[in-house]
This record gives C-alpha cells, structure tokens and sequence, in this order.
C-alpha cells in the first residue's frame, strides 16, 4: 500500500521487537537530491487529510 500511495519502491525486509513495540524494518532505494522542508513534508501530508501523531516527529496517520 505505501507504494502504491507515494509511488514508491519500498520493500519490507522483516519486524523487530522492542521494549517499545514492534518495528518494520524497510529499504528503499537512494534518491539523489535536496533536502525537503519539515514544514513542507508536514503541509504536504495534512492537504489530503493525513493528522500528525503527537510527540513523534515525522509520523502521520490518516484521520
């Protein structure tokens, strides 16, 4: 699903258990360019209805 919303070529590579949780582990290939803007990335995400989780940087869900 994460590629076909973002057109992407991410590939999961398995899931790690933490004191925290669980994490997936991914790869994606490297892209060659500039650095995006926070607020950007941020504007980018809530224009089509995507709500930042609080007290984690970066993260989003979809409301």
């Amino acid at each position: 699903m994460q590629n076909e919303l973002f057109r992407d070529e991410i590939r999961v590579m398995g899931v790690a258990r933490f004191p925290q949780g669980l994490s997936v582990l991914t790869t994606q290939p490297f892209y060659e360019g500039d650095r995006t803007d926070q607020a950007y990335i941020d504007a980018w995400f809530e224009s089509p209805g995507w709500r930042k989780l609080p007290d984690k940087p970066g993260a989003f869900t979809m409301r």
